[in-house]
């Protein structure tokens, strides 16, 4: 048999699937089945060949495994219990057994393939070093890779800041500034709930370590994509851009490329390792791609436990109660008790029995089900013929997500999914769950997910900001990324006609900032007649690596954030521990920006005490800025905004002589320009977001243009390990045919 995919085409066969795999000069693997379920096999092969440690490694995270297969430590720990208490792995066994027959075999072809060269070929040698073999591939466990995907760094990110707005309210910051901050998604806080609040037994302050950058799972937090309509292109056909955004410090690449031909239907783009089927990139018919779409599908809700029962207006309900066994390596297993309510999982610290109180319970909207139905919707999008076809299948993907899809009769639209909860009040503040109005009723129905079709600006594109539905009655998004980047790409494209592929790869690797613009604009021109001052104002706040005007921006920044939210609100202490450990102002930038930019005489009174405070203010950060600067010693973005692309087993512990790690990376880039290129810590680990793969697709044209952060194998001595990177770097695409192999 075969021990690597090769220019030659290999035919692997089982009883019920037969796929032909060649590897095409760019590394990436072609695919040639019959049927779905013959190139999901095949895919499968593939993901088993290039990608095995990615696949183990978030299956054993997700599983809570990370004690007994690895290692037994205090950070392997947390992560398993916290692992268990969102209950992935323990929902996705019980919910495999509720899909369809035809998903069923979907999912077991793709297992197939994965198994094949498991039970064939020798384990990773990675996992020989530790004494683990991994145990087959099943279709529960493409159901927990998915159901990872839609909460690890998406839905989480939520319950971080609403776990920020319990612990601001339990450390008694200025309510009517915190309500402000979150306008106008807190006024459900009032005296009463406040004190509940503060009554607490007990709140998580944040997730356990690492559990937010834990670079095995895969997080789609931040991307742009635009489609353009055939009016405004040269080909007369509609154009595709997309860059999704994520964590790029690791190797592999989290994408899997690949393209694939069947019986009456073709396919290029990526996959995700773990899961069949190309969740972005096109058919014959269309093409199509997403980013992610901020729905609030978490909340907290305030339980009063008594007696071991929590209080209901129907009278006192027994708690769904399970024990976790947690095997440790060396070490006595760990028996952990996790306690569920009508609404979600209470909040306990570590083998702690629960007393009589309040406490909190954390409900997801996908903690059961959703994640078969997303399987089919994703089989089903692989095959659509046009727009509406894509749309009505899309809608159903549980995962909140921003689609954009064009076909080949010259339309365009936008499709919204996700799994969004009926709720009272905006979802941001902790509700009371004894009483029944406060209870989720049901999910919003995919039928009323906002739908764009063929709008007359010619374009539609997202960048994780705030779409408005106009299909349902209340809102689905609270707390969207900032407007910046999705305002430039419309500026760009507003002014663009007969608009090609190169066109759109300078706009994908566009590196300007509204953000900066605005702050500086604050400042009215008045910079000191110093070097640095005057570099500064004439900034063309470009964030390339070359820019040592970004560097001095970013320092500006900091410090106006500092002495605007520090002891004004967190405290000097709190902010610089949300600016330097957490990832809360990489996600959620605008909320400061919007008090900080304001142009509301209220709020600016609130905050600074009138605009003209708020102009000391910049001039003072400005001030202590340049006075901490020197010309000649500032480092350029490059030198600040770096990274290392780490292995993703070894996680950098290897030394740099090795070669498994790419390091001294300078990312261009920042929080706001369209080449998103953020750097930051979460709990004391690097991460960042950044454009993790590139495509351009043009309906006239029978294939894809792509960069890839990384390389196609997870194989530290195979050639396309590193492939792409400075490629990638460089905005240098390359070309995947949508042809038969």
């Amino acid at each position: 048999m075969e021990k690597d995919l090769s220019s030659t085409k290999v035919t692997y066969k089982n009883d019920d699937n037969t796929c032909e795999l060649l590897r095409l000069p760019s590394a990436v693997v072609s695919l040639n089945g019959e049927t779905i379920d013959d190139v999901a096999f095949g895919l499968g092969v593939a993901h088993a060949k290039d990608r095995s440690s990615q696949m183990i490694l978030a299956r054993l995270a997700g599983q809570g495994r990370l004690s007994e297969c690895l290692k037994a430590d205090e950070e392997t720990e947390s992560i398993d219990i916290f692992m268990r208490e969102v209950g992935i792995s323990y929902e996705a066994k019980k919910e495999v057994s509720q899909v369809n027959k035809r998903v069923l075999s979907y999912l077991q072809s793709y297992a197939n393939g994965v198994n094949h060269v498991w039970q064939n070929e020798k384990t990773p040698w990675e996992f020989r070093l530790v004494r683990y073999k991994p145990e087959e591939w099943k279709p529960e466990h493409t159901l927990l890779t998915v159901k990872l995907m839609s909460y690890i760094g998406l839905a989480q990110t939520q319950e971080d800041v609403e776990r920020l707005i319990i612990q601001s309210i339990q450390d008694g910051v200025d309510t009517n500034k915190l309500k402000s901050l979150f306008h106008p998604y807190l006024e459900d806080l009032n005296v009463n709930l406040i004190e509940k609040i503060k009554s607490l037994k007990y709140l998580r302050q944040r997730l356990p370590t690492e559990i937010k950058t834990l670079s095995y799972l895969p997080k789609l937090l931040a991307s742009n994509n635009w489609v353009i309509a055939p009016s405004k292109s040269k080909t007369r056909q509609p154009i595709m851009c997309c860059d999704p955004h994520l964590e790029v410090n690791r190797l592999p690449a989290v994408w899997y490329e690949a393209n694939a031909s069947m019986k009456n239907n073709e396919l290029a783009g990526i996959t995700m390792p773990g899961v069949p089927g190309f969740i972005m990139g096109r058919n014959r018919n269309i093409s199509f791609s997403f980013t992610y779409g901020f729905m609030d599908m978490v909340d907290f809700f305030i339980e009063e436990i008594k007696d071991g029962k929590s209080i209901s207006e129907d009278g006192p309900r027994e708690l769904n109660k399970r024990v976790e066994t947690i095997k440790r390596k060396g070490k006595q297993p760990l028996l952990h008790p996790i306690y569920e309510t009508q609404m979600g999982i209470i909040e306990l610290p570590a083998t702690s029995k629960i007393e009589n109180g309040l406490y909190l319970s954390r409900a997801w909207t996908n903690h059961r089900g959703g994640m078969g139905n997303t399987v089919e919707s994703i089989m089903d999008i692989q095959e659509a013929k046009d727009i509406e076809d894509f749309s009505r299948y899309a809608a159903n993907v549980a995962i909140s997500a921003n689609w954009l899809v064009a076909d080949n009769l010259g339309q365009i639209a936008y499709q919204q999914s996700g799994t969004a909860p009926k709720r009272k009040g905006h979802g941001l503040a902790p509700l009371e769950a004894w009483k029944k109005e406060n209870l989720w009723n049901g999910n919003v129905s995919p039928s009323e997910l906002e739908f764009i079709k063929n709008p007359s600006e010619g374009y539609i594109s997202t960048a994780n900001h705030k779409i408005i539905n106009t299909r349902y009655k209340s809102q689905l998004i609270n707390l969207p990324m900032g407007p910046y980047r999705n305002d430039r790409i419309k500026d760009v494209l507003s002014g663009l006609n007969d608009i090609n592929v190169e066109a759109m790869k300078t706009l994908q690797n566009d590196l300007y900032s509204l953000q900066a613009e605005q702050f500086l604009e604050v400042l009215e021109g008045e910079f000191p007649e110093t070097p640095l001052g005057q570099s500064l104002k004439s900034w063309d706040c470009c964030y390339s690596v070359e820019s040592i005007e970004a560097t001095l921006f970013e320092a500006f920044y900091k410090n106006l954030l500092i002495e605007a939210f520090g002891e004004n609100l967190f405290s000097e202490t709190g902010i610089k521990y949300i600016l330097s450990e957490t990832s809360t102002i990489t996600d959620y930038y605008h909320l400061f920006d919007r008090i900080l930019l304001s142009q509301d005489q209220d709020t600016l009174e609130l905050w600074f005490g009138g605009a003209e405070k708020r102009k000391e203010l910049f001039q003072k950060c400005l001030s202590i800025t340049l006075s901490k600067s020197n010309s000649y010693q500032l480092l350029p973005w490059g030198q600040v905004n770096k990274i290392s692309m780490n292995n993703l087993f070894f996680q950098g512990k290897l030394p740099a002589i090795f070669g498994f790690d790419q390091s001294n990376i300078g990312l261009p880039g920042g929080r706001a320009s369209i080449v998103q290129g953020a750097v930051y810590k979460a709990h004391g680990r690097e991460s960042s977001f950044a454009p993790s793969w590139r495509m351009i697709a043009d309906l006239s044209e029978d294939r894809i243009h792509t960069v890839l952060a990384g390389g196609v194998s997870d194989r530290r001595f195979s050639p396309s390990y590193k492939l792409e990177i400075f490629d990638w770097l460089n905005g240098r695409y390359k070309i995947i045919p949508l042809s038969k192999n």
